[in-house]
């Protein structure tokens, strides 16, 4: 799955929070913790604000990162 969301180009579809966290989630979940925090750099950057959920998704990766 993070192949395919990976294939879209930035900023060709407008996403919502639910969108980000599920990009995050995947990356999560495949073992790329890396990707996961450039994903949440970039959601940044795009202007979407994080919720609870992302924040998550965000510790998730910081725990596989050490682990």
């Amino acid at each position: 799955m993070a192949a395919e969301i990976a294939a879209v180009p930035p900023g060709t579809v407008q996403l919502s929070i639910l969108g980000w966290n599920k990009k995050l989630m995947s990356y999560v979940k495949d073992g790329q913790p890396g990707k996961a925090m450039q994903l949440f750099q970039q959601m940044q950057r795009e202007g979407m604000s994080p919720d609870k959920f992302t924040f998550v998704q965000v510790i998730n990766t910081c725990w596989f990162k050490i682990t």
